[in-house]
């Protein structure tokens, strides 16, 4: 192992205290080794270095043991990659405020190989959470490599549901890559580790900062070469994925909703303002090769064997949750006789009572 890499690692791992454009700064040097050899008052006259960062950076050189910090960093078995290694991501690097480094559990997404980012809401609507199973699958299912941010919701469910299809994902963190966020997707951070790939620009050990969350946006949309949206309000921070999605020349889809939804709000905005309407499924086979093509709807259709009662039932539900009184109005069928189709469709995992007596498609 050479020295230099130890340098660009104790240069990285500033990221963890301050958001420095760590690349800029670097290049004004020789290397990382001269900016940890500069004394303070020669630190302050590099441009984008500020006395008190200047000040941060002077103590890291007294605190930080790189070699044993590094020797850490491979018993986590945690890759470190700067800008100038040959297995940088090429899409990352073409973004003009590409990280310095980064740092990978698992896998990094293959060159050449086709990658959409489906991000949206955390608090998601039955209707968005169908909506991102629903992609995840079916581009797991078309060898289509799915990116997001390992978030609870919208990113998650789709994220789980294209691993579930076989097929491949990648989570970009706003914390180091050692840390699971949120804890509840523990079993999917595990997942993309073995399966995918967790990557991040800060240092292990890195907490999940608010003001962490928006840079990494950048790195999600620039690993894709589009951006789906599935649920988001009017204003949110999807809005900050998507503008950068576009600053990047991505194409950018939005999943449509029902105008009185305030989840559907931002998707619907987005659509007026340019953004390609996604109202099937196969309009994402552009992005699929063409043995990949033959797994279409057909597969991610449900084969419904079901009794004629159950099937008038089926037919007016929604993936948006209806009333029980309005579901018996709809087919003029008693209450008690409707609970027990209702009980028989659950059964058959194609219904869910959502909250008591609203029930949806799954």
């Amino acid at each position: 192992m050479g020295n230099d890499i130890l340098y660009d690692y104790w240069w990285a791992s500033l990221q963890n205290g301050y958001l420095l454009r760590a690349k800029e700064i670097a290049e004004q040097v020789e290397s990382t080794r001269v900016l940890y050899e500069l004394e303070k008052e020669e630190l302050i006259k590099l441009h984008g270095i500020s006395e008190r960062t200047a000040e941060y950076i002077y103590s890291r050189k007294k605190d930080f043991d790189m070699e044993r910090e590094y020797e850490k960093l491979e018993k986590l078995n945690i890759r470190f990659l700067t800008y100038k290694d040959a297995d940088y991501p090429r899409k990352l690097k073409e973004l003009p405020s590409h990280p310095f480094a980064i740092f990978v559990k698992g896998e990094l997404p293959k060159e050449g190989q086709a990658n959409l980012a489906v991000i949206g809401a955390r608090e998601c609507s039955e209707y968005g959470k169908k909506m991102a199973f629903l992609l995840g699958d079916f581009l797991g299912s078309c060898r289509i490599d799915l990116t997001s941010g390992m978030a609870y919701g919208i990113d998650g469910i789709a994220q789980m549901a294209a691993l579930d299809a076989k097929g491949i994902s990648y989570g970009v963190l706003g914390c180091g890559v050692d840390v699971v966020y949120p804890p509840s997707n523990k079993r999917l951070y595990e997942r993309l580790c073995e399966e995918g790939g967790v990557i991040s620009e800060y240092p292990p050990g890195t907490k999940p900062l608010a003001r962490l969350f928006p840079p990494r946006n950048r790195i999600i949309s620039a690993l894709s070469d589009a951006v789906i949206v599935v649920e988001a309000k009017e204003r949110s921070g999807t809005q900050i994925t998507v503008d950068m999605a576009l600053e990047q020349g991505r194409e950018v889809y939005a999943v449509p909703g029902r105008m009185t939804d305030r989840l559907s709000l931002g998707c619907n905005q987005l659509i007026k303002q340019g953004a390609i309407p996604l109202t099937s499924l196969e309009d994402l086979l552009i992005f699929a090769k063409e043995e990949d093509k033959n797994t279409s709807a057909a597969k991610h259709e449900k084969k419904l064997v079901l009794e004629r009662e159950e099937e008038l039932v089926y037919s007016v539900l929604d993936l948006y949750a209806k009333r029980l009184e309005e579901i018996s109005s709809e087919i003029s069928c008693s209450v008690p006789e409707l609970l027990h189709i209702l009980v028989s469709l659950e059964c058959k995992g194609l219904v869910k009572e959502v909250s008591k007596n609203y029930y949806v498609k799954i």
